[in-house]
């Protein structure tokens, strides 16, 4: 879906396939001479279709890649150049945004918030605490949603 988002973006062309060395013959020597591997978003496209990012740091790592080897073959005067800024920045954007979503999700799926006991042995307490306590989580769901956390958030 970010994928998807980030071809249809006006500035994708430069970025939308493989550079060819016929066109630009010192682009891999440039590359490589900086430490930077060739991606493209077809290449991204590829490996999410054949299941090769282990993670979503890998998939992110890979598309900031696209841009960033922009980065390192251009001068910042180039219209390339700025093409991979704006669609850096709108990434960057789209991922935050998933981010988001993703542990909204998770949140909800790891902590559904149980109905106010209705008597029981809430019944005598004082309304602040029946209030309170009965819309926290159980302590091991607390647990378990704040190791699910510091899983996504590494990501």
């Amino acid at each position: 879906m970010l994928a998807a988002k980030l071809r249809k973006n006006k500035n994708a062309k430069p970025f939308l396939h493989p550079v060819d060395a016929a066109f630009i013959p010192d682009y891999f020597k440039v590359l490589a001479a900086n430490g930077c591997l060739p991606m493209d978003l077809a290449t991204v496209d590829r490996n999410l279709d054949q299941e090769k990012f282990k993670s979503d740091r890998d998939f992110v790592k890979a598309v900031r890649r696209v841009f960033y080897n922009a980065f390192v073959y251009n001068p910042d005067t180039e219209p390339v150049f700025k093409m991979a800024e704006a669609m850096s920045a709108e990434f960057e954007g789209l991922w935050a945004k998933y981010k988001i979503d993703r542990d909204k999700a998770l949140a909800l799926k790891l902590l559904p918030f149980k109905k106010k006991a209705s008597g029981g042995s809430h019944a005598n307490r004082p309304a602040s605490l029946s209030s309170a306590s009965a819309e926290l989580p159980a302590a091991s769901e607390q647990d378990h949603f704040a190791a699910a956390s510091a899983k996504v958030d590494a990501a």
